[in-house]
């Protein structure tokens, strides 16, 4: 009974003196923060890279608070600050109907650059053969000379 109550005791003051250790620290960054903006590799961001983070951490709030006001002001039909069901049923349709609109211009895109690609790649195997059966003929003649 004594040894429980003073190992409960000894755990106790090592979860004080973690804890007291852990708060003088400075907060933990997430490992995909310091991929991006820890420029030095120190493990730790600097004032200029914690700066940089933060702004761009407000650009980010800032742009989804412009995108959230553009669907109101598009969507909210009542104007009451809010979108109801049927808005918000509205606004879902819009918003698959220009991610679908934006992968069909991709898929355009994807296609069109494929079409380049094998175009050029047939361009190439051409001026190859082209190429391959003049050197033949060059041949053919520079042995014919060699031979008189």
């Amino acid at each position: 009974m004594k040894i429980t109550v003073l190992l409960a005791a000894l755990l106790f003051v090592s979860t004080i003196a973690l804890r007291a250790g852990a708060e003088k620290e400075s907060p933990l960054v997430p490992p995909s923060v310091l991929r991006t903006y820890d420029k030095d590799k120190s493990g730790a961001l600097d004032e200029k890279e914690h700066a940089k983070w933060q702004a761009d951490l407000a650009a980010r709030r800032d742009k989804q608070a412009k995108q959230r006001a553009d669907m109101l002001a598009k969507y909210d039909l009542d104007k009451d600050g809010k979108l109801s069901s049927d808005e918000a049923a509205s606004a879902k349709i819009g918003m698959n109907k220009a991610r679908t609109e934006q992968d069909m211009v991709k898929g355009k895109e994807k296609a069109e650059e494929r079409i380049a690609r094998e175009m050029a790649d047939k361009e190439m195997q051409e001026r190859l053969a082209a190429s391959k059966a003049a050197g033949d003929e060059s041949a053919k003649g520079s042995s014919m000379m060699m031979a008189e």
